[in-house]
Formats: C-alpha cells, sequence, structure tokens
C-alpha cells in the first residue's frame, strides 16, 4: 500500500530502526568464501600428501 492510499500514517511512535548496507553483507560474503577456501586448502593439503605421511587426522 502507498502512503496515499492508507492516507496520513503517523509514524512518530514508530522506533527508528537500522538498515543494513551492501557493504556489510559483502564483508559476510567475503568472509564465508574465505572460511570455505581455507577448509578446500586444509582438504587439499592432505589429498596432496603422500600415503606414508598421512596420519590419522588427515583420512
Amino acid at each position: 500500500a502507498t502512503e496515499s492510499e492508507m492516507g496520513d500514517v503517523d509514524l512518530s511512535g514508530l522506533p527508528e530502526a537500522p538498515v543494513d548496507s551492501e557493504e556489510e553483507e559483502e564483508d559476510e560474503d567475503i568472509e564465508r568464501s574465505s572460511e570455505a577456501l581455507l577448509g578446500r586448502d586444509l582438504v587439499r593439503e592432505c589429498l596432496e600428501k603422500d600415503a606414508v605421511d598421512r596420519t590419522d587426522d588427515d583420512i
């Protein structure tokens, strides 16, 4: 509904709420992707080890 459909609406009693900026969302996306890459790097390191060098933790 638009403001004209609802008439004059008094919003003075409503608290102001913060609005998420696109920058914050981008930062979260970067954090998530870097965590995924870090996990992938750890898996890759384990896979690239020779079988004799692998520990139980690697498997």
